[in-house]
């Protein structure tokens, strides 16, 4: 499998007449259709580049059956009303070691050069700056390695610029990273971005595209990887895209080619990861995966890991908890508030410090399931840059009443208090089992109004039998979370630590994001157990400890 075959320029070309051929069959009777000399041309053009670097260092590009399918669908194909290309958002979705920053580099020489547009401004973004450096370092050793290209450019590497010389109108290229302070005035008709899943979040994604506004034709090309951070706005845009391939969603302008495992599949399949990597042996090689797989049988960290970068999988953290499949499945339906008025039910309290995320989750025992209800606080004037530095869409969910803002920089406690009193006004709370850190005040004042019993819960494996309650519930399909986005990017964040007793705790050091509603819901639940008259026995009092 790791052996390969360097192609001639003419059994590249020669390789890629078939791929042309279907393609153009695939738009006949349609409003589209391949412009198959525009295709040849492309192709003809890229294959005459070089590679930059590697074993197919100074070779032709050898461009592979999806690497010419991808260029032709997003370059060759047409509007019949117009003329105009038929995309104008196109996604490369694939493993590690594909080839990406080289397919780049070559699609972005030819719009430079091959492309028809007047004053061209192509950049690429990366997430950062020694990113953005190999992007730019790859496309000039093309442009060096193609004498002709050379003459007709002057190359500016401390802007990482290039300009083209010998034209009416300036044509440029030019690479930006995602931290790039200076977003206006531009005025872009080709955005390529690299591994957006990384971006910390759309700013410079949204600046650029929006520049793009006045051109006839401006093409928007993103090629990724899978990665961590699930509510990103690169996996919500790769979903929509999902949709738009299966048909559920109609949008002419948008092509995706996705590689990745499918529900079902194996993933200790050989033949799972030959598909899942079409560069396999020019990229990534055969005893590598088999070298990773062997790690990956022995370690949370290399399972994941091995997911994500050679089969394509959106994962959740280091280390999974609870999977995402089983967290969705136990979702039943929105909850309404006003349906559990003057229910039983109890709650939990983490204030955390008054710069991060308080939550207050209540559960209700509806007797088939739990119904939970949250309740998380964050200030309001940090809000954006949160957003921004944790990658996460706080004002989104603030926005969609997921997420209460308190006035200021720092958490107002005294928006909690009012909270959780208008909660025991509505709801029969029982009890409010909380964490001891930094809520003495709060804790007193609702005390002495005799708003609910509070118990203090000891943390770490006193936190065990409510994590394992959660873990029991979700399993079951009985924990209706209510399908809140907060919560679930919580859970995706915990990572689970075991003593030589078997006992639980949430590793805080390896989590790396919030994990506060976890925290709150396993003291509601562990509360809960132990003031059930019917479980008293059976589960430890952890009032004790």
């Amino acid at each position: 499998m790791d052996e390969v075959k360097v192609l001639t320029v003419q059994e590249i070309r020669d390789r890629a007449k078939p791929i042309i051929k279907t393609i153009a069959d695939k738009y006949k009777g349609t409003d589209f259709y391949l412009d198959e000399e525009l295709a040849t041309r492309i192709i003809n053009f890229i294959s005459l580049l070089k590679h930059t670097g590697g074993a197919l260092g100074g070779v032709n590009f050898q461009l592979l059956p999806f690497q010419v399918e991808f260029t032709i669908e997003t370059l060759a194909v047409l509007r019949k009303k117009n003329g105009y290309r038929k995309h104008t958002t196109s996604i490369l979705f694939l493993p590690r070691k594909s080839g990406k920053t080289e397919l780049i580099a070559a699609l972005n020489v030819w719009m430079l050069f091959g492309d028809k547009e007047k004053q061209k401004e192509n950049y690429i973004i990366a997430s950062e700056t020694q990113q953005a450096t190999i992007l730019y370092m790859a496309m000039v050793a093309m442009i060096k390695q193609a004498p002709t290209l050379l003459n007709k450019v002057d190359i500016w590497k401390s802007t990482k610029t290039i300009e083209k010389n010998n034209s009416d109108f300036r044509d440029i290229f030019k690479v930006l990273s995602s931290n790039f302070s200076s977003k206006d005035g531009y005025k872009s008709s080709l955005l390529s971005c690299d591994e957006p899943h990384s971006y910390p979040d759309s700013s410079l994604y949204d600046v650029m595209t929006e520049s793009m506004a006045h051109r006839e034709q401006p093409l928007t090309i993103l090629l990724s990887t899978a990665g961590y951070n699930q509510q990103g706005f690169f996996k919500r845009l790769l979903d929509y895209a999902v949709q738009v391939k299966e048909g559920t969603i109609k949008n002419d302008n948008m092509y995706l080619m996705y590689f990745g495992m499918k529900e079902g599949e194996d993933w200790e399949d050989e033949q799972t990861w030959i598909r899942c990597n079409p560069a396999l042996g020019y990229g990534v090689k055969m005893d590598y995966l088999r070298d990773k797989y062997l790690k990956a049988q022995h370690s949370g960290e290399e399972y994941v890991s091995f997911l994500t970068k050679h089969l394509n999988v959106w994962t959740n953290s280091a280390v999974t908890w609870i999977k995402q499949e089983d967290w969705n499945a136990s979702y039943k339906y929105d909850i309404n508030e006003d349906d559990l008025q003057h229910e039983e039910c109890y709650a939990g309290l983490d204030l955390a410090s008054t710069t991060d995320i308080a939550a207050f989750v209540l559960i209700f025992d509806r007797g088939t399931h739990t119904d939970v209800i949250c309740r998380f606080f964050i200030p309001e004037d940090n809000m954006r840059e949160r957003s921004r530095n944790d990658k996460v869409p706080y004002e989104t969910w603030a926005r969609d009443g997921y997420i209460i803002t308190t006035p200021g920089n720092v958490i107002d406690y005294d928006y909690i208090e009012a909270q959780i009193k208008k909660d025991c006004e509505k709801f029969n709370v029982k009890e409010i089992a909380y964490d001891k850190w930094n809520s003495s005040q709060l804790v007193t004042n609702l005390d002495n109004e005799g708003i609910s019993q509070m118990i203090a819960i000891p943390q770490g494996y006193g936190l065990g039998n409510g994590l394992r309650e959660i873990e029991t519930l979700t399993l079951g399909k009985k924990l209706n979370h209510g399908n809140n986005p907060v919560l679930k990017w919580m859970v995706s964040n915990v990572v689970i630590q075991k003593n030589l007793d078997d006992k639980i705790k949430i590793a805080k050091d390896k989590c790396t994001e919030k994990i506060d509603g976890v925290a709150s819901l396993s003291m509601a639940l562990a509360i809960k157990m132990i003031s059930q008259p019917e479980e008293e026995k059976a589960i430890p009092n952890i009032r004790s400890f």
